[in-house]
């Protein structure tokens, strides 16, 4: 995984004639369409800077560097593979309940200058932003796990009893295995047996 400026390096052998072209070349398609990096690069130059966050991410991405000697004999390389270029990387945060305030069943009544209260069931809501897939988001009450979310919009309705004070996490997890979590602390009052 690559992101920011990274340093691309490449050697030149058993050349006969000066070179005259060394251009380097990108795919986002696993080899399917070439877009150029860098042309003209100097005889002796073995390194390029490559700034990636102009790219979009992307886990198809392979590199080739192309060299010409002056007899028109063309020689190239590519990357051992494809890599992943993720320079927006994963941001997950809770939107719902809202911190601060009197929510009674479901509907935000009041600020407060407490933690919130949550009256009734309570609605978990989650906002994410990734360059990549979001593979699911936990939900977590006092520390158990209590539900997986593996599309948008990322949300679980607790309906467990509860009266006091009880701690909401979330824990979001891309398709590199990146994890971020986020937390709220809130007074969740909740009988649901004696719910109309």
């Amino acid at each position: 995984m690559v992101n920011g400026v990274v340093r691309i390096e490449w050697a030149v052998k058993n050349v006969s004639s000066p070179l005259v072209d060394i251009s380097i070349l990108y795919s986002d398609t696993n080899g399917t369409i070439w877009r150029p990096l860098a042309q003209n690069i100097l005889d002796g130059q073995t390194t390029y800077l490559w700034d990636t966050t102009s790219l979009g991410d992307g886990t198809h991405y392979l590199l080739k560097v192309v060299a010409t000697d002056e007899e028109g004999c063309i020689s190239s390389g590519v990357s051992a593979g494809p890599f992943v270029i993720y320079n927006n990387l994963l941001k997950a945060w809770l939107t719902f309940p809202t911190p601060g305030c009197l929510i009674i069943y479901d509907k935000v009544i009041m600020p407060l200058l407490t933690p919130t209260i949550v009256v009734g069931s309570m609605r978990v809501a989650v906002s994410t932003m990734c360059g990549l897939p979001v593979d699911t988001v936990e939900f977590y009450l006092n520390g158990v796990l209590k539900f997986n979310d593996t599309q948008p919009p990322y949300q679980w309705l607790c309906n467990e009893w509860s009266f006091g004070r009880c701690s909401v996490e979330i824990v979001a997890h891309d398709c590199q295995g990146t994890r971020v979590a986020d937390m709220a602390d809130v007074w969740f009052f909740n009988m649901p047996r004696f719910e109309h």
